[in-house]
């Protein structure tokens, strides 16, 4: 049986095909980076955008930064 690859088997074509703008990785690293990137680009404000398969999937993607942000 063929199978996709694993996540984890695709994060080189994530790495390689990413903007510099985006926001992906663990819980440090999505509560580290967002300073950075205002900082970089001298913007008053980011907005969040996920792109996800579901509403409970999205919602989730939602939380999961809230709670780094300590906004729940």
């Amino acid at each position: 049986m063929n199978l996709p690859p694993s996540i984890l088997d695709q994060s080189p074509i994530i790495n390689n095909h990413t903007p510099a703008r985006a926001v992906i990785g663990d819980p440090r690293q999505v509560r580290e980076r967002p300073p950075r990137l205002r900082e970089q680009f001298n913007a008053d404000e980011l907005m969040p955008l996920t792109i996800t398969g579901g509403y409970a999937s999205r919602l989730r993607s939602y939380e999961l930064p809230a709670r780094e942000f300590t906004l729940q």
